[in-house]
């Protein structure tokens, strides 16, 4: 199975079937498509730099000939995977019954300290060759969680009550 194939069958299909499912119940709204375009382009947008510079590196690899080609180091698909898998993550949170009553945005800079230390723990793993990968990916995904949940605490709680 190439990689097309592969997001296609795990990625794809599923995406089709939630968006059905969303189409029939009136969740694909004007705010919801809105807001799945802008965290797809915020995906590509962030994640571009880190898998081309994963791939340079030979963290992360692929078969050359099990993609279609690729842009930069990374597989035209990878891409794809990217705003697919931003799709189908936001008609499920679509579809969800969470309160979406939008409130204003509060700065509590000390919900963003599990973030700060996740991410200097990733710096202490990129002095290792074996902690590489992992120490990538917590450098990599530490800046937006402390943006997230020094700015968003309140409305993520308020989501979940």
């Amino acid at each position: 199975m190439n990689y097309f194939e592969f997001l296609m069958v795990f990625v794809g299909v599923p995406l089709v079937i939630i968006l059905l499912i969303a189409f029939r119940k009136g969740k694909l709204t004007q705010f919801n498509i809105s807001g799945i375009l802008v965290l797809s382009l915020i995906a590509l947008v962030y994640t571009t730099p880190w898998d081309n510079y994963l791939i340079f590196r030979g963290v992360w690899t692929y078969p050359p000939d099990a993609v279609v080609g690729k842009l930069g180091y990374v597989p035209l698909e990878e891409y794809g995977f990217m705003i697919l898998q931003t799709w189908l993550a936001g008609v499920i949170f679509a579809l969800l019954p969470f309160s979406r009553e939008i409130t204003a945005l509060q700065f509590y800079p000390l919900a963003s300290l599990p973030a700060f230390f996740l991410g200097a723990l990733g710096c202490f793993l990129l002095m290792s060759k074996s902690g590489t990968y992992a120490g990538l990916i917590l450098v990599w995904a530490c800046p937006p969680l402390a943006l997230q949940w020094s700015l968003g605490l309140k409305a993520l709680i308020s989501t979940f009550k």
